[in-house]
C-alpha cells in the first residue's frame, strides 16, 4: 500500500498459479509421402511424443483505497 493523499492509498493484490509439471503425448496419425520410384503417393503411418508444457498465471490489480475515518476505510 503506497499513501499518494491524506485520505488515499493505492493497493495492489496478486493472484498467482505456478506451472504444473509438463505431460508427455503420443500421438499418430497418418499421412502420405511420395515416392520417387513408383510415381504414387503412399500411406505412413507416424508417431510423435509430444510435451505439453504446463504455464503459469500472474495477475496484479491494483486499486484504491479510501479512508473514512479513523479504523474505516472503502
Amino acid at each position: 500500500m503506497i499513501k499518494v493523499g491524506p485520505r488515499i492509498s493505492l493497493v495492489f493484490d496478486s493472484f498467482i498459479v505456478l506451472p504444473a509439471k509438463s505431460d508427455f503425448v503420443i500421438q499418430t496419425y497418418t499421412d502420405y509421402v511420395y515416392n520417387d520410384q513408383t510415381g504414387a503417393y503412399n500411406e505412413v503411418q507416424i508417431t510423435q511424443t509430444v510435451e505439453r508444457k504446463k504455464t503459469g498465471l500472474g495477475l496484479f490489480v491494483p486499486g484504491i483505497r479510501w479512508h473514512q475515518e479513523e479504523g474505516q476505510a472503502f
